[in-house]
Order: C-alpha cells, then structure tokens, then sequence
C-alpha cells in the first residue's frame, strides 16, 4: 500500500488502496492504469511510485 502523495488532493485523509500497478518503462502504462482505474470508478485514480518506478492504480478507503 502507497500512502497519499502530499501532491493528491483526490485521496482522503484517510488513505488509499492500491488495486494495480503497472511498470513506468512502458510507455503504454499511463493510458493503461487510467483506462484501468476509471473503469474502476468510486473514486480510483492512478499515482506514481517513484521507488517503484511505476503507475499504481488506487481506490480510497471506505
């Protein structure tokens, strides 16, 4: 689980889920995990782990 960027405004405080990952290195991975996360809905959206060097698809906690 990633925390919430201090940059997201979208997560509440009271954190997020994360449901999917998908490798940075892919240049097809951002339309990917947006594609994956609105499919989603109830607020999923997608953040970057920088020491992953990946795109994390996440749903805020209930």
């Amino acid at each position: 689980m990633f925390g919430r960027p201090k940059s997201c405004t979208a997560c509440p405080e009271r954190g997020s889920e994360t449901v999917a990952g998908y490798s940075a290195g892919d240049s097809r991975s951002l339309p990917r995990a947006d594609q994956d996360a609105a499919g989603r809905g109830d607020g999923s959206h997608v953040h970057y782990d920088q020491s992953g060097d990946r795109y994390v698809v996440v749903t805020p906690r209930q």
